[in-house]
């Protein structure tokens, strides 16, 4: 009976063994698996963040309608008339404001903004791609993970 326990304790250490190997590299796996989706996390921000970004940068570079202008202006200068001038403005004024589209043609951004607005889209995309690429490559396999020991 005694040989039969021996061989049984042996095939207990051999299975915990096997089990142990196993659940080591699934935990190898399982990191990687994290790391892969951090930097997919990352990457995504970075895009979120250069997406905001350009919004900001694009809404502050264009220019505002003249009659957008026409109104700031006025609005700001009208409080620091007298009384009088004000009850001027009060009733209706023989004032009329065309907009026509030659105001934006006259206003033209300069070349070099001209220029940017074209290259931007381009660069922004490659950029993209090349950080999307970088992160594609990245994939491990297990067999690379043991190796790495």
């Amino acid at each position: 009976m005694g040989a039969s326990s021996a061989e049984i304790d042996r095939q207990i250490r051999e299975t915990r063994g096997q089990l142990d190997e196993k659940l080591a590299l699934l935990e190898k796996r399982a990191a990687s698996g994290a790391r892969r989706y951090g930097r997919i996390a990352a990457g995504v921000a970075a895009g979120v963040a250069a997406i905001a970004i350009g919004v900001v940068l694009y809404r502050r570079r264009r220019q505002r309608s003249v009659v957008r202008r026409l109104h700031k202006m006025l609005s700001e200068s009208i409080p620091n008339l007298p009384a009088e001038a004000i009850s001027r403005f009060k009733e209706r004024l023989p004032i009329k404001v065309v907009v026509t589209d030659k105001a934006h043609e006259e206003s033209a951004p300069s070349t070099w903004a001209d220029i940017a607005q074209k290259v931007a889209p381009a660069v922004a995309g490659s950029a993209t791609g090349a950080l999307l690429a970088r992160f594609g490559r990245t994939r491990r396999t297990p067999d690379d993970d043991s190796a790495s020991d």
